[in-house]
């Protein structure tokens, strides 16, 4: 998940990301666009900076800004789904 500072919309998301984990094993990274310490961090800055939180998942943004824990167990069983040929 990018992430910034004092970001309240970043702070919904991962309550809602640890409402999902209560269903699906969820493991998270966060990467915070404004720790000048981290790789390619003016990257992602650029990319970013007006749009955070951003959700990945296998390097493919997934959500911006905004995601429940329901959206996010489907979106997450769908690519499950997809990776192991279910797909309908």
């Amino acid at each position: 998940m990018y992430t910034g500072t004092d970001c309240q919309l970043c702070q919904v998301m991962q309550q809602q990301i640890t409402k999902a984990s209560e269903e699906l094993p969820i493991q998270l990274s966060t990467y915070n666009i404004r720790d000048d310490s981290l790789p390619d961090v003016h990257a992602w800055r650029r990319k970013y900076q007006y749009d955070i939180p951003v959700l990945h998942l296998n390097d493919k943004e997934i959500f911006r800004h905004r995601v429940t824990a329901q959206q996010l167990i489907q979106r997450l069983q769908q690519e499950s789904e997809d990776a192991n040929g279910n797909s309908q």
